[in-house]
């Protein structure tokens, strides 16, 4: 129902109209209901289907990223064995690099030769340094040729013979000493040869060579063999001793000189050789020479075990620092010249003595008192001298015969000899005369009392063969430097005095000051 206003007023039912509205918006609500459920179930099964194809798509992407990670996991798994195997690879090559550097370090420092020779000819294809030295030529003049080139031709057959029987496989001992040379024959080498095979590449066969140069060995051998020979069968002694002079080694001639075995002297100072003749200072001065000029010789007087002495000419020398390595530091040669020196003293003795009293003669009288003399006047002592004649010896040679005349001069000797001290000096001038120096005195009174003595020795009768005889004695004595500066003084001064003794009536002695009964 509605009102409608103005001028007009219209009423009309609308129940029918409300119906209709009702069923038509019935139907919209269906259609839209049905639609909306429609669209839902569709909605429904479009986000069904989407899930469904989501989730396989997760599972394909996750099956994906699986495969992927494994493909990835294998990879690195690929990469990091692959590091692995670089770094093993340079680690071994730098270990192979270090191994080459060393044994080149080694070949080149070895003392040895050392090529490498290519089958089946032996061509050199390398060689160090010490393989130039041995072969006088440089390394790339060696590399090329064949080891037989640089072989001896004495050996030539000799080493191609057995690198014959290497190549062929044929047992060869490894080592042999071959002479080597260069092609025109020149600098003759000799050297223990090894050889080796290289077992790197079977298509190539090589062969290490090295070669040992024993020439100065051989050589050094050779001249040991030879002292040793020498040594043995030297005819003087031959001593070596070591830095403490101890004895290390001595030869047969030793034992022969000395009458010691080897055993009995080994590790003993040389000292324990000598017989006390020589002072301490004596062997400082030899020491000390060797030390500065490396050689000593000269006389030395050693004792045996059974105690004979004799005397030997010595010759030390030091021996270099080279041989003193071995142990030994000087080397002594001696030879016995007691026999000679007995012979020379025999000589000396002869030509200075008389011979028939044994007595100095005046050669040796006149030597005597210079050397008295000289000490006199360096030290300031006095010293006299005593001419001596015999009283009655004409006559006792005459009626008694020159046989009698001589043991009695013999007689004298002696007893002048017991008459005067041991530093005293007794000599005969000739015929009856003889003479004394008496070095270093006391003064006047030591002087006259030697005279005294004299006088009652002389005086006493003789025993000969032919009978008994008398003599005396006149004596002339003077004393330094009171009665003479030098020698013709001293002489002059005795001479004087003993003329006076004689026309004192023989039988007395006078000295130059004063005359004394």
């Amino acid at each position: 129902m509605g009102d409608i206003r103005g001028g007009i007023s219209v009423t009309m039912p609308a129940e029918s109209i409300l119906a209709i509205r009702a069923e038509q918006r019935l139907r919209v609500l269906l259609t839209f209901g049905g639609a909306g459920a429609a669209i839902l179930l569709l909605l429904h099964f479009a986000a069904s289907r989407s899930r469904r194809h989501f989730l396989h798509l997760q599972q394909v992407s996750a099956g994906q990223e699986r495969l992927i990670a494994e493909r990835t996991q294998a990879l690195s798994d690929a990469n990091s064995h692959l590091r692995d195997e670089v770094a093993e690879r340079q680690r071994k090559e730098e270990q192979i690099s270090q191994s080459e550097a060393r044994y080149r370090s080694v070949i080149e420092a070895s003392q040895n030769a050392i090529l490498v020779a290519q089958a089946p000819d032996f061509a050199i294809v390398f060689a160090n340094e010490q393989a130039a030295v041995l072969f006088g030529q440089e390394p790339e003049r060696i590399v090329g040729q064949q080891l037989a080139a640089f072989v001896a031709p004495h050996d030539r057959d000799m080493v191609a013979g057995r690198l014959a029987r290497r190549i062929k496989g044929e047992p060869v001992s490894p080592t042999t000493r071959v002479r080597f040379a260069r092609p025109d024959g020149s600098h003759l080498r000799v050297g223990d040869v090894h050889v080796a095979r290289i077992e790197a590449s079977p298509a190539a066969v090589q062969w290490v060579v090295s070669i040992k140069d024993v020439t100065e060995r051989l050589a050094d051998e050779r001249a040991l063999q030879i002292a040793a020979a020498v040594m043995e069968s030297a005819s003087e002694g031959i001593i070596v001793t070591d830095a403490a002079n101890r004895i290390i080694q001595v030869n047969p001639a030793f034992t022969a000189i000395t009458g010691y075995r080897p055993q009995e002297v080994q590790g003993k100072d040389l000292r324990f050789l000598g017989a006390s003749q020589h002072d301490p200072e004596f062997f400082d001065l030899l020491w000390l020479k060797l030390e500065q000029d490396g050689h000593w010789e000269g006389e030395v007087w050693n004792r045996r075990p059974d105690g004979s002495v004799y005397v030997v000419w010595l010759s030390i020398s030091a021996i270099s620092d080279d041989g003193a390595d071995s142990g030994g530091r000087h080397v002594a040669t001696f030879i016995d010249i007691t026999q000679r020196k007995e012979v020379e003293e025999l000589l000396r003795h002869r030509a200075q003595s008389d011979p028939l009293t044994d007595l100095p003669n005046r050669t040796l009288f006149y030597d005597r008192l210079q050397v008295a003399l000289s000490q006199a006047r360096r030290y300031g002592h006095e010293f006299a001298l005593l001419y001596i004649d015999l009283d009655y010896f004409k006559a006792v040679n005459d009626s008694m015969g020159h046989a009698a005349g001589d043991q009695l001069l013999v007689e004298t000797a002696h007893r002048l000899l017991q008459a005067v001290r041991e530093s005293d000096t007794v000599a005969r001038l000739g015929g009856d005369e003889f003479a004394v120096i008496l070095p270093q005195i006391g003064g006047r009174s030591e002087v006259e009392e030697i005279a005294r003595r004299v006088l009652s020795a002389v005086a006493r009768p003789y025993q000969l063969t032919a009978g008994e005889a008398r003599v005396s004695a006149s004596i002339g004595g003077a004393i330094y430097p009171q009665h003479g500066g030098d020698l013709e003084g001293i002489r002059a001064s005795a001479d004087a005095a003993l003329y006076r003794a004689k026309e004192a009536g023989r039988n007395t002695y006078r000295l130059a000051e004063r005359q004394s009964v």
